[in-house]
């Protein structure tokens, strides 16, 4: 890669003298929904026939988090989808790093397009850079030259380097071997605007986070889209004499547009459910509706999978973290690819013991945490958002009984977040571990056989979490 950006560097080009445009589509998120991501190909492909100048950059969040379970065709059913709406260039961050640095490689041997993180190293003795992860590339559109550099925040078994030094020597590279130099990355919207802040010679910025807009800083725009969200971003690069003049941000939705079936993609795909390969297309169960989005603290599909764990064991109350569950699943057929959409990790039913106590310091602290809220069951819970981080519940009920602090209760809890390790580890410093029982039942196994077993299944949300 530094011979190639050398000898680009070197390499003449005679200055474009009329006035050109070049389109980026950008989004991130697409997180196992592949219907909502198909959307996002006739949209695309309208517009590369409308401009002759068109790029496609997905800014992580990509995988599923039941990616591994797939078997089929390829390595990786999300990375097949990719390819077939035409993606150029993916930055992987977020649920895409849910796996092991080995995993996330093999998914990603079949994508015909580059994947940057010029930032990410194994967390290893090694330290060697991921393979298939390259740290950046440039892009030939007629005589223009398009440089992308991918920045991450990295996740399991990651070492994640400086983005701003990253940048920093990247850069100044790049700046003269291309036209434009765009930075696609999965960081916070503080890393993005440091970068900005601090990082000559960058055009743009195009980042991965659920509010979706733009901002201008120290003349770099910075914008976000999220096809979860229902939107891409569009941003339309002009150039005269080979000198980038202007830019332009604007949100495409694509919660109405409709995308091809999802049938080709799915076929010869299969995935594991209750013990069963079963087709990724296979039809288990309906829906009745009553599955939207989550409501603030409520979710009908949070509460359901709360309440078939602790029913499943009969514990005194269950929790399921929010960030794991897709609360949303519309009317109609529910198919296999669905149930993993709505729950996908692998994680397990346990049981733990913990001190009354300990349970109101945990929903304390979920209440607060961006991301860190877990869907109860067996539980009533009363709370005033406007208090201070500590003093923000009035009441807990479990049983129609007032929590009692030194009772030990028996709570039912995905494997994962009862441990030191994984997204929940939070939870671990309110767990009594030694109470600790092993279930062997995996959590989608119960949402399968709930479905199958009742055939439709409708949503709804009770008051088990209020505002004061």
């Amino acid at each position: 890669l530094v011979l190639t950006l050398i000898c680009l560097m070197f390499s003449w080009s005679e200055p474009v003298a009329e006035e050109v445009t070049v389109t980026l589509i950008h989004t991130s998120g697409f997180k196992g929904n592949l219907e909502q991501t198909l959307k996002i190909q006739p949209l695309f492909e309208r517009i590369q026939r409308e401009t002759g100048k068109a790029l496609l950059l997905h800014a992580g969040s990509a995988l599923s988090p039941g990616e591994s379970a797939y078997k089929g065709p390829g390595k990786s059913l999300t990375v097949s989808l990719m390819d077939k709406i035409g993606v150029d260039v993916w930055v992987p961050g977020g649920d895409d790093f849910a796996r092991s640095p080995d995993e996330l490689s093999t998914f990603s041997r079949d994508a015909s397009f580059p994947i940057l993180g010029a930032n990410l190293h194994r967390a290893d003795e090694t330290g060697r850079s991921l393979s298939q992860i390259q740290p950046f590339t440039i892009v030939s559109m007629g005589r223009l030259k398009i440089a992308i550099l991918g920045l991450s925040a990295g996740g399991n078994r990651i070492e994640v380097g400086d983005p701003v030094q990253a940048a920093r020597y990247y850069v100044p590279l790049l700046r003269e071997a291309a036209d434009a130099v765009i930075l696609l990355t999965h960081l916070s919207f503080e890393a993005d605007s440091t970068l900005a802040e601090e990082v000559g010679g960058i055009d743009i910025i195009l980042g991965a986070k659920s509010t979706a807009g733009s901002i201008t800083i120290n003349d770099v725009l910075i914008g976000y889209a999220s096809s979860i969200e229902g939107a891409v971003g569009r941003i339309d690069l002009t150039f005269a004499e080979g000198q980038l003049h202007s830019t332009g941000f604007n949100l495409l939705s694509i919660k109405g547009g409709q995308g091809p079936s999802l049938s080709g993609i799915l076929a010869g795909w299969t995935a594991e459910v209750d013990g069963q390969m079963m087709p990724a297309a296979a039809v288990i169960g309906t829906s009745g509706g009553g599955f939207g989005s989550s409501l603030g603290t409520s979710s009908a599909m949070g509460h359901l999978i709360a309440d078939l764990m602790r029913i499943f064991v009969g514990s005194d109350l269950a929790f399921v973290a929010a960030s794991n569950v897709d609360p949303d699943l519309p009317e109609g057929p529910i198919t296999v690819l669905d149930l993993f959409r709505v729950y996908g990790w692998a994680n397990q039913v346990v049981i733990v013991s913990v001190k009354g106590s300990q349970i109101r310091d945990f929903l304390e602290g979920g209440l607060k945490t961006t991301g860190g809220f877990f869907y109860p069951s067996g539980l009533q819970v009363v709370y005033d958002p406007s208090a201070k981080k500590g003093d923000s519940i009035t009441s807990i009920s479990v049983g129609n009984q007032p929590l009692e602090d030194k009772k030990s209760y028996r709570a039912t809890v995905e494997d994962r977040i009862a441990t030191s390790e994984g997204s929940g580890k939070g939870l671990a410093d309110f767990l009594d571990a030694s109470g600790r029982a092993e279930t062997g039942v995996m959590i989608r196994d119960l949402i399968a056989r709930h479905i199958q077993t009742l055939s439709q299944i409708k949503g709804s949300v009770d008051d088990r979490v209020q505002e004061k």
